[in-house]
């Protein structure tokens, strides 16, 4: 009998760094956590807006803010929690994806692009609830385990 030694599939861990695309590169949820209570900088709007390759207007529409309420932001120069929660939200779907597909073109074609798994919608636009979110990252999640579907 041949021997048959069983190697388990183990995929690919995400780096230990939180919100990097955002500019803070934290280490923990913890510190994560914080942060997102403080209300993250302005310019992680602009950060998320050029890693998704998306416009100002739609990247606000993502996030469930008006102009006015983002040109506030933008003059306080914070976000409030909630919002911030959001920001990371799609960060975070992006970081995911990147280290799934490893190039970021690819990365942001594939969540730019309707997905049945999803409905028909795009990762973007499903993620745009806690709940649709969770589902993107259970996208992804099978994806990189090999399960289609």
């Amino acid at each position: 009998m041949a021997d048959m030694t069983f190697t388990p599939f183990v995929p690919k861990q995400t780096p230990g760094r939180y919100g990097a695309g955002l500019g803070l590169d934290v280490n923990t949820v913890g510190e994560l956590l914080e942060r997102l209570e403080q209300g993250l900088p302005a310019d992680a709007f602009s950060r998320l807006q050029s890693l998704l390759g998306v416009s100002q207007k739609v990247l606000a529409a993502y996030l469930g803010l008006s102009e006015a309420t983002l040109h506030r932001r933008f003059a306080e120069g914070q976000f409030r929690a909630e919002e911030s929660e959001r920001l990371y939200r799609y960060a975070e779907i992006f970081e995911k994806a990147v280290y799934l597909f490893e190039d970021e073109a690819k990365a942001r074609a594939w969540l730019g692009k309707p997905a049945l798994a999803l409905g028909g919608q795009t990762p973007l636009d499903f993620a745009r609830s806690e709940q649709g979110a969770r589902e993107v990252l259970g996208v992804i999640e099978r994806l990189e385990y090999g399960v289609l579907g």
